[in-house]
């Protein structure tokens, strides 16, 4: 798997894109290296762009650890939101698995969507990075 993290300055928010076969050892080599960048701050907004992934095999206990994952970072990642960009319906009830199973268990509110455009909307309402 591959990933791009960026800081869209000018918007205040973190975008990851993923490209090639999803591997959830990469997953969280992406977001530790996040975690480690010099511009990042708890409780910045986050946009996940899933659309060049393909998820292969990912199955519920991936998903699950994925969630274990976000948990234990809980803190480092801060209140904020996540926006996850999906290229499919199949892709969208993956992120929805995640989005459920992270729901009250961590400080990050998190949203599905297969429009950049409504992702965006929704991630940046609000924020405090403005």
């Amino acid at each position: 798997m591959i990933w791009l993290i960026e800081y869209i300055e000018d918007r205040r928010y973190v975008r990851i894109t993923y490209q090639d076969l999803f591997s959830i050892a990469e997953h969280f080599a992406a977001i530790t290296e996040l975690l480690s960048l010099d511009f990042w701050q708890p409780g910045t907004p986050i946009l996940i762009d899933h659309r060049k992934l393909d998820f292969g095999g990912t199955n519920i206990d991936i998903i699950k650890q994925a969630s274990e994952f976000h948990q234990m970072n809980n803190d480092r990642l801060g209140a904020s939101r996540i926006a996850l960009l999906m290229k499919s319906m199949a892709d969208f009830g993956r992120g929805r698995q995640f989005e459920l199973l992270t729901k009250g268990k961590i400080s990050t509110l998190i949203e599905v969507f297969l429009e950049e455009e409504k992702a965006l909307d929704w991630l940046l309402k609000n924020s405090i990075h403005k």
